[in-house]
């Protein structure tokens, strides 16, 4: 360890009156650290002092040189800057604290532990210290990192007299190692710290306690004060604590028996009147069994006003209360401090009433304190009690503290006894009560001290143990040797650990616990002799975690459509415990029609695939036999099928001469895609014509001659599918005599049932030739008819309904020239002799819709009336509701899955009934997917590098789900993924970057849904150390082109880091052409710089002969691709150091 006494010109602005100065070290990890030293004036090498080592907040971090004088800002340094000599006085012996006040790096954001190591071996080295009375304290960051070093072990926590901490973080350690080493704790916070919360000091203290500690840690909580309230802990007068922080520090010593804390004794309440107005209070029974009482503090901590007092503070404990003008109670509280600064509390009460004459309580007398040897272990207790103005009617003892073992005997008289005492200091308490129950109150303490050269038994709890689970079950192997007295009693109690245990005997030596889960357990064994003296042991059961099986994703789902018929199957497997030794691909459902590739990999591709929905299970061994599955789905779908346009050229066209043009009027229906053209030609016909726009749809075609045209319109669409459609277009001559006579036969009348009719052209005619064609058409009349033949002479119109229809007989004559005729069909109804009802077609919906409409018609018979109509359910699930049965058209709702058949019943005005029946199929729902809530984007800074992914808020609206999968979609490579199956899950070993992750879902279908979560990491804050050697300057080199590749991770902060012995530092960052490392390490030898984007390539090396300590290489940067670039240095293959730079 090399120490550095800091410039002339900064010692001199550091030369305070108080000799606080500023020195430097480096340390024996190669981190240099300044601190400020604080000797008294009058400092002599043969004095042994206590000593302060000091610990700042984050606010005072530098780089131990020019910024070291911002460690004075606060606290213990900060009285020393302001003119305090650290001189104090406690029981009537004055000594003077050096103080050591290190500056923590900007390079770290939390104390390390070399800090304390390194101030601790210079102390021991360069100053005259007492070595049994060193204190570790520190303010919020400083007071974490006290908490941190004392924790950390055994050893540690054993170094110190005493440790105080202010509005210290929180941290994770082992808070037994504070109890084991008897190491005294003064913890201070604010509840309205709104920077570190009060929960680090009040969990903090707890965890103590739960270790059972021998010394008991002190808390001091205040209500306001928010984070600053370092200005209260240190406070080198009384007006926030008595004692202060100071002496209780001074008065620490380790290489003294651990201290017994006095017992206060505040008194028996008292009754005044507001005519006196004054009380005495009197604390002098309070006892110390193992030195003395050397102050007293008094308070008034409740009343109706505030009083005075004199003699708060003392030596006596005696204190006058006056201005009790007020009727009320009022408490005040005793502070009993002993020579070793250690203090308990009691309260004691004053009753004040208006005026004088009231009732007066008695005097009660508890008899003298009394001291016994064991083995006397029994005390007679003579009270009694005189009441001013009446007389005793009750009195009873009770224990105010001390051991829990004891026997009262006749609780309830003046005189009783005390048996089966141990050693200990107990206080009791004798009440007594007037005759108008008034009580008073008096004390009595009672010290019972070992037997006189005894010697308490000796006992080991065994060694430390570990098992692994599923073995959950340990030896105890406790042994005693017995003292002086012969062992009465084992004990064994489990004082920290997980809750679940079971001790098979706990009153015995050696004995069994089982139902131990994961986690570190320490069982404490208490042995007792015959006499009551006792000793304790602890030891520590380590509950390891079983095995850990590997962890799988088979990947995300995909989709493909025929003709596509290979998909990839990219899965990624994480070891647990032990070494992944195989995989293995196979299909789990879906069609049996597949080939895979390579089914013993993780990633591979599947070939072969048809129409459906395949899963595909990935299934991971380790090389212990524990195994992880998981399953991903491909689904494949039909080729999509390809429909072509439909061309329509439109009905025939006849004209007569001269009239020698006409419209071409086409048309066209898109099939699966768009139309892009249409084009017209001539199939046959006279050669003489002009169509005026081949490619339009609609056209004029024109200088047409009599004859028969057939022109043809092609349709082709955007994707060059084609579709065609025919047309004729006659022209006839341009005179023409009417050579047919078309005849549609006679009209018709009929009357239902009859429901069909023959319509007869035959005896139209063509006298010049023969008939080209015929055509019905309806021309009126109701909807509903079929004619079965309509290009026939003769044919058949049936299903007729009640009306009049007109039906038209259109001739082509051998010329094609049409006439037409037509006939009128009357169809009659039919008499009604019964009422009928129909209630129409079946219906069939899905939920989630749960109604529909009920709809009949009822036909009454001839000379009745409907009455009454009643829907009924005749089968069919029971849940439903009919708005209003009694109506023909009513609707049903609150339906559910399931079949439902529905009557309905009509009786008409003759008391006649007809019934009819529909069926209503409700459907179950599709499926809803699952919605995916991976929760907010989370941004965090180094050093915190873990966060909790919580996706358990994503649901299925339909259903449950079923399984949960986290992976990282893109990001740096390193991270840990604690439970990826789990709704929850904890991701550690987190670097600077931008990370993505993605939550998929499956719901009780095992249909996958997901959705993505960012997490950036930024950089911790850091600032580059001066360099304080020589620097090497090696010749600029160049990065080529071939050794760019493109940056596919983008940059968000800069980042240093140093592993190793060493550190290396890249400026500027971000930069654009040229870059200066300087490599600070005292390696030296080849060594080999190689360049890495973020996705792990190596992109370029440069080797040289490092031969300094410092060494500075220019490198130009200027090709490489836009990025964030890791940097390795190897240093003659013995030292690694790295960093980080951007490329703009």
């Amino acid at each position: 360890m090399k120490t550095i006494l800091l410039g002339l010109g900064l010692l001199m602005a550091m030369a305070l009156p108080a000799q606080q100065v500023s020195k430097g070290l480096t340390a024996s990890n190669g981190v240099f650290i300044g601190f400020l030293e604080y000797k008294p004036t009058d400092y002599n090498p043969n004095t042994k002092y206590p000593l302060i080592i000091f610990l700042h907040g984050i606010g005072e971090r530098g780089n131990g040189t020019t910024d070291l004088p911002n460690v004075a800002n606060n606290g213990v340094p900060s009285n020393i800057k302001n003119g305090h000599t650290m001189k104090f006085t406690w029981n009537g012996k004055t000594e003077t604290f050096l103080v050591l006040s290190p500056q923590l790096s900007n390079s770290y954001g939390s104390w390390q532990n070399f800090y304390v190591d390194e101030m601790l071996n210079y102390a021991k080295k360069n100053l005259s210290i007492d070595t049994n009375r060193i204190i570790l304290t520190g303010l919020s960051l400083g007071g974490g990192g006290t908490w941190y070093y004392a924790g950390s072990s055994l050893a540690n926590a054993k170094k110190f007299a005493a440790v105080g901490v202010s509005c210290g973080t929180c941290q994770g350690i082992s808070w037994c190692n504070f109890a084991s080493a008897n190491l005294p704790v003064w913890a201070f916070h604010a509840t309205n710290d709104g920077t570190v919360s009060a929960s680090c000091t009040n969990n903090a203290i707890t965890n103590i306690n739960n270790c059972s500690p021998t010394v008991k840690p002190y808390k001091t909580i205040w209500p306001d004060g928010d984070h600053w309230i370092w200005g209260r802990v240190y406070d080198t007068d009384y007006n926030w604590q008595n004692p202060n922080i100071f002496e209780w520090f001074i008065a620490q010593d380790k290489s003294k028996p651990v201290n017994k804390r006095p017992v206060a004794v505040a008194g028996s309440a008292q009754n005044v009147t507001t005519t006196g107005g004054a009380a005495t209070l009197n604390g002098s029974q309070s006892t110390d069994q193992d030195g003395k009482i050397v102050r007293y503090v008094w308070r008034n901590i409740s009343g109706p006003v505030s009083v005075g007092m004199s003699n708060a503070v003392s030596t006596n404990g005696i204190a006058s209360v006056t201005g009790l003008s007020t009727a009320g109670t009022y408490t005040f509280e005793l502070k009993a401090i002993d020579d070793r600064a250690d203090w308990t509390l009691d309260t004691m009460q004053v009753n004040v009433t208006n005026g004088t004459g009231v009732n007066q309580p008695p005097v009660v007398n508890a008899g003298s304190n009394v001291t016994i040897t064991l083995p006397t272990n029994t005390v007679a207790l003579n009270g009694s009690a005189t009441d001013p103005d009446g007389v005793v009617g009750a009195y009873e003892w009770s224990k105010v503290s001390g051991p829990d073992t004891y026997t009262l005997t006749n609780n309830k008289s003046a005189n009783a006894t005390l048996s089966n005492l141990v050693e200990g200091v107990y206080v009791f308490n004798l009440r007594a009560w007037d005759n108008l129950w008034l009580p008073g109150d008096a004390r009595i303490t009672i010290t019972v001290k070992a037997a006189a050269g005894s010697k308490p038994p000796v006992v080991s709890a065994g060694s430390t143990a570990t098992i692994t689970l599923p073995a959950n079950t340990a030896s105890l192997n406790g042994t005693a040797t017995a003292g002086t007295n012969a062992i009465s009693t084992y004990n064994w109690s489990k004082v920290a650990g997980p809750t679940q245990h079971a001790i098979a005997n706990a009153s015995v030596a050696v004995t069994s616990v089982s139902n131990l889960v994961q986690g570190t357990y320490r069982f404490c064994l208490k042995v007792t002799d015959n006499t009551g003296l006792s000793a304790t042991d602890t030891t520590t059961i380590i509950v390891n975690a079983a095995p850990v099986a590997p962890t799988v994703s088979a990947g995300a789902g995909s989709t493909i459509t025929l003709p596509a018929n290979t998909a990839s199957l990219n899965g990624i497997a994480a070891a647990g415990t032990n070494a992944i030794s195989t995989y293995n691909w196979s299909k789990v459902a879906g069609p049996t029609q597949y080939t895979i590739a390579n089914a013993n990999v993780a990633a591979t591709s599947v070939s072969n695939l048809v129409q459906g929905t395949y899963r595909f299970c990935l299934k991971v061994t380790d090389n212990a036999g524990l195994f992880a599955t998981d399953t991903t789905t491909i689904v494949v779908n039909a080729a999509p099928v390809t429909v072509p346009p439909v061309a329509n050229a439109g009905g025939a066209i006849l004209i007569t001469l001269p009239a020698n043009s006409a419209t071409l009027n086409g048309s066209a229906t898109a099939g699966t895609n768009s139309i892009a053209s249409y084009s017209w030609t001539k199939v046959s016909g006279p050669a003489q014509y002009t169509i005026a726009n081949t490619n339009a749809a609609l056209t004029s075609v024109s200088n047409l001659v009599q004859g028969t045209y057939n022109f043809r319109l092609q349709v082709t669409d955007s994707k060059g599918l084609t579709a065609a459609d025919s047309m004729i277009l006659v022209v006839n001559p341009a005179t023409v005599t009417k050579t047919s006579g078309v005849n549609a036969g006679d009209n018709v009348t009929i009357t239902l049932p009859a429901n069909s009719v023959t319509l007869d052209g035959s005896s139209s005619y063509d006298p010049n030739g023969k008939i080209n064609a015929f055509k019905w058409t309806k021309i009126s009349g109701p909807d509903q008819y079929t004619i079965e033949t309509p290009t026939a002479a003769i044919t058949k119109v049936s299903r007729l309904v009640a009306g009049v229809y007109k039906f038209q007989l259109g001739m082509w004559d051998s010329k094609w020239y049409p006439t037409n005729d037509t006939v009128t069909v009357t169809v009659k109804g039919a008499a009604v002799s019964v009422t009928t009802v129909t209630t129409g077609s079946d219906v069939t919906i899905t939920l989630p819709t749960s109604t529909t409409m009920l709809s009949g018609v009822a036909t009454p018979a001839t000379g009745a009336t409907i009455s009454s109509y009643k829907w009924t359910k005749i089968s069919g699930p029971s849940q439903y509701t009919i708005t209003n049965s009694a109506v023909a058209t009513t609707s049903v709702s609150n339906l559910v899955q399931g079949t439902y058949k529905f009557s309905l019943l009509v009786t008409d005005s003759k008391g006649a009934t007809a019934a009819d029946t529909t069926t209503v199929v409700v459907n179950a729902p599709a499926n809803q997917y699952a919605v995916v809530k991976p929760g907010p984007n989370v941004t965090i800074t180094l050093p915190v590098n873990s966060v909790t992914l919580d996706g358990s808020a994503s649901y299925d609206p339909d259903g449950k789900i079923s399984a949960y999968e986290w992976i990282r979609l893109s990001g740096p490579a390193q991270y840990n993924i604690t439970s990826s199956r789990a709704a929850t899950t904890t991701v550690t070993g987190l670097v600077q970057g931008r990370y993505v992750f993605r939550l998929t879902v499956w719901d009780n279908e095992w249909y996958p849904t997901g959705d993505t979560v960012v997490v950036t990491v930024n950089a911790a804050t850091n600032a580059a150390a001066k360099v304080t050697d020589t620097i090497n300057t090696v010749p600029a080199v160049t990065v080529d082109a071939k050794d760019a590749v493109e940056v596919k991770a983008k940059a968000t902060a800069t980042e240093q880091v140093t592993v190793g012995t060493g550190s290396v530092q890249v400026y500027p960052n971000p930069a654009t052409n040229t870059i200066q490392m300087v490599c600070n390490s005292i390696a030296t030898g080849r060594t080999q710089v190689t360049f890495y984007d973020m996705t792990g390539k190596a992109t370029w090396k440069h080797v040289f002969t490092k031969n300094s300590t410092v060494t500075q290489l220019p490198v130009d940067i200027s090709k490489l691709t836009q990025g964030v670039y890791n940097v390795d240095v190897n240093i003659d293959n013995k030292t690694r150091l790295s960093a980080r730079f951007i490329k703009q």
